[in-house]
């Protein structure tokens, strides 16, 4: 069984390390690297996940993953619990989505004659 994992393991980063440039998991960091990131202990970021009070990984089989830019947000948020994260990130989701249909929008009236 432990050669199993260690296999899954050794595949993941090497999919991250062949993919680097064109994949979004290129962008993911692990458990330990995560808490590095945030400047805590791993202790202490088990504890937050427990609590709800750091954002939810997303997960590929055993390991746990990041993204980078999530976490650089949820830092300079202030930090905020698992469920006012989520509210926050939806509210960043919909103010990007309507920044770029404004764009859009102003694009096609440019170009009218």
């Amino acid at each position: 069984r432990r050669g199993l994992v260690t296999t899954k393991r050794d595949y993941l980063q090497g999919f991250l390390m062949k993919n680097k440039e064109n994949s979004e998991l290129a962008l993911m960091v692990r458990t330990k690297e995560a808490a590095s990131l945030c400047g805590v202990s791993l202790t202490t970021l088990y504890r937050w996940l427990k609590d709800d009070l750091f954002p939810a990984p997303i997960s590929i089989g055993r390991c746990q993953l990041w993204s980078r830019a999530d976490l650089a947000l949820w830092v300079a948020s202030g930090s905020p619990a698992r469920a006012e994260w989520e509210k926050q990130k939806a509210m960043l989701a919909e103010r990007a989505k309507l920044a770029e249909e404004s764009t859009t929008l102003a694009e096609k009236g440019s170009s009218l004659p």
